[in-house]
């Protein structure tokens, strides 16, 4: 079904039994399968509408619920449920998950006190020491060591032959060029560490906890898209804390107030921290590729890509931090 704003408002009157005055679209995150609106009642009441296209699994959502509501991490923002008690509607092939409107800011827009990093720290010290249940454990992605994202992103750089029209492949094939010296280094890192780490003791993990996934209000900060949780080494989560995404979090003080809530810093395997950050980088620059490459896809987006791409090489942010994890620079 096409996503109208009369389609919406249908299945979350049936469903839900709300009165829609107003529906707003967001443009929030990055992803081209999921869509998310702010939802306003007659009543006056708000709510955030997240609308899932494509890839999408009952453990985002239950998981999150169960932790909430079994374990108290408060950070994490329950569902609105269903008429007939779900913690999501299907409609076709797209997943709705209603959820109370939070008047905050992402962490992409803020700058995080001290405060902030520390219930950070509580917060996924937490989670990744909470053992979940085991009808939830069948349902959950294990993370394992992926060589294919590395396969072809070197296979590209190798074959590509740079005659193109289109100017936004120009520049990204420009920008290539200039850093695949760094490129090359992040992945004949990673081409040897397949007999170097474990990805044996796994917790519970988000699985992206950037900044963008933090919403902070007034009084609080939460924890929000859990499309990607996993089970993994607790460093999954662990090294985006100093590990320069958006040129955030990467202060060593920063560091250090989110380990005093953590706790267990010598615990942290480093190797694991340098492979998940150089992993990151890989993927990342694996779906640039794809969609700067993909017409189909407009000028602003793809233009977005190489933009991130760009910035990726930038002073403190992805590129610089794991190279000197890996003791290149």
């Amino acid at each position: 079904m096409e996503l109208k704003s009369s389609n919406v408002q249908y299945i979350i009157e049936t469903g839900y039994g709300l009165k829609i005055n107003e529906i707003e679209k967001l443009n929030l995150g990055f992803d081209v399968n999921t869509k998310v609106f702010k939802i306003s009642t007659i009543e006056q009441k708000h709510y955030f509408l997240k609308i899932r296209l494509k890839s999408f699994s009952e453990s985002c959502i239950n998981i999150p619920y169960w932790l909430s509501n079994n374990i108290g991490l408060k950070n994490v923002i329950d569902p609105i449920k269903t008429l007939d008690n779900k913690l999501y509607l299907m409609n076709s092939s797209s997943v709705f998950m209603l959820y109370p409107f939070i008047n905050g800011n992402s962490g992409w827009d803020v700058t995080l006190t001290k405060e902030h990093f520390y219930k950070l720290g509580k917060f996924l010290y937490k989670l990744h020491s909470t053992e979940i249940p085991e009808k939830y454990i069948n349902n959950i992605y294990k993370d394992e060591y992926n060589y294919e994202y590395v396969k072809m992103v070197k296979e590209y750089i190798k074959k590509n032959e740079k005659i193109h029209n289109d100017p936004i492949i120009i520049k990204f094939l420009e920008a290539l060029e200039i850093y695949q010296k760094e490129i090359n280094e992040i992945i004949n890192y990673l081409e040897n560490t397949v007999n170097e780490i474990s990805l044996k003791n796994v917790c519970i993990c988000h699985g992206d906890i950037h900044a963008g996934n933090l919403l902070i209000s007034e009084n609080d900060l939460f924890i929000v898209d859990w499309d990607t949780i996993v089970l993994a080494p607790k460093e999954k989560d662990l090294m985006y804390i100093g590990g320069g995404i958006g040129k955030k979090w990467s202060k060593e003080e920063d560091i250090d107030y989110f380990y005093k809530g953590y706790g267990h810093k010598n615990e942290v395997d480093k190797k694991l921290i340098k492979y998940y950050r150089s992993k990151r980088i890989i993927q990342d620059i694996y779906y640039f590729i794809k969609e700067i490459f993909d017409l189909n896809y407009d000028n602003e987006r793809r233009n977005g890509c190489l933009g991130i791409f760009k910035s990726f090489f930038e002073p403190y942010n992805v590129v610089e931090m794991a190279l000197k994890e890996m003791e290149i620079i």
